[in-house]
């Protein structure tokens, strides 16, 4: 459906065989993780998620673009008194402080006999940190 200003109501469109919107065709995932010496972790971890339809139309003026982010994890694990394990860790996620959006919202109608479409897009966060401490008991 789409709303038509210039006669009330909405127009109605049917779609078959389209891909089904939020639903990118390829979602990859891969992770390197490098043990220098007993209890330390470096890891690089990489994803990508192909183009996405914000809607049913597989219009692709309604899309969002795919993208590739990497992230950088390092642990470190250790004894302390009174405790089974204490894990430090850090992370940089979005390493390469890339531009990009996850999801969004588009909204189509016709007005002045023309069709519009306007597109909303949820930017993610550039490159940003996370400090972590697990303790087992």
């Amino acid at each position: 459906y789409y709303d038509d200003y210039d006669n009330g109501g909405q127009v109605v469109n049917n779609y078959a065989l389209t891909d089904i919107s939020y639903s990118p065709a390829a979602v990859l995932f891969g992770e390197l993780v490098y043990k220098p010496v007993a209890g330390f972790a470096l890891a690089l971890q990489s994803k990508y998620v192909s183009k996405q339809y914000m809607d049913n139309t597989q219009n692709n003026d309604r899309t969002i673009n795919g993208y590739w982010v990497s992230n950088a994890r390092f642990g470190y694990d250790f004894k302390f008194a009174g405790v089974k394990n204490v894990n430090l860790g850090f992370l940089v996620n979005n390493i390469f402080d890339k531009k990009y959006e996850s999801n969004g919202y588009t909204y189509g109608y016709l007005l002045g006999g023309s069709r519009v479409t306007e597109n909303f897009f949820y930017p993610q966060a550039g490159t940003n940190f996370l400090l972590s401490l697990n303790v087992k008991f």
